[in-house]
C-alpha cells in the first residue's frame, strides 16, 4: 500500500522555509563559527530560540558537539554546505534544560546527508531537498525529507517527547 505523505511533506516544507528565513544569533559573523567540525566543543545559547547558521557540519572520530544553556534554550541549525556525521561522531544535547526535541537541523539546498556514525545526533533533521542516508547510530528525533530516506540495519531514529 502507497501512503500518500504530500501533506506531512508540505509541513516540512515550510518549517524549513521558516527557519532558514530566521536571523543568525550564532555564527556568519555574530559569534565565531563558521562550521561544525574539528574538535569537541560545547555551543551555548540563551534561554530563547538561538539560529545556529553554518555553512558545513562535518564530523567525524570520537568529536562530541553539545549543545547546552539556561532552562528555555532552543536552537535551529542552518546548515548551507555538507552534513555528514562518522566514525562515533555525536552531536547531543545536556539533557538537563536542553532536550533533543529543543534543535532542529535545516539542512538547505541540494546534495546529501550522511550519517554514518555509530554516535547520532540529538534532535530532529529536515533535508527537503536532499537525500538523507543513515548507516548507524541513532537520530534522537524526527527526519524529513522529499527525496530519498535509506535507514540501514543498525540505524534507527527515536521521537523524543515532546
Amino acid at each position: 500500500m502507497i501512503q500518500d505523505l504530500s501533506a506531512e511533506i508540505d509541513a516540512c516544507r515550510q518549517a524549513s522555509a521558516t527557519a532558514a528565513g530566521k536571523a543568525c544569533t550564532i555564527g556568519n559573523g555574530t559569534q565565531s563559527l563558521s562550521a561544525l567540525a574539528g574538535a569537541s566543543k560545547t555551543i551555548t545559547g540563551t534561554a530563547g530560540e538561538n539560529i545556529v547558521c553554518v555553512k558545513d557540519v562535518d564530523v567525524s572520530g570520537s568529536t562530541v558537539i553539545t549543545f547546552t544553556g539556561p532552562d528555555g534554550t532552543t536552537f535551529v541549525v542552518n546548515v548551507s554546505g555538507t552534513f555528514k556525521l562518522g566514525g562515533s561522531a555525536r552531536i547531543k544535547v545536556d539533557g538537563s534544560n536542553v532536550q533533543p526535541s529543543d534543535v532542529l537541523y535545516n539542512v538547505i539546498g541540494t546534495g546529501s546527508v550522511s550519517l554514518n556514525t555509530s554516535g547520532g545526533i540529538d534532535g530532529s533533521l529536515v533535508a527537503i531537498n536532499r537525500d538523507i542516508s543513515q548507516s548507524a547510530g541513532i537520530v534522537a528525533g524526527q527526519i524529513c525529507g522529499n527525496r530519498n530516506i535509506t535507514l540501514s540495519s543498525g540505524a534507527s531514529v527515536r521521537c523524543p517527547a515532546p
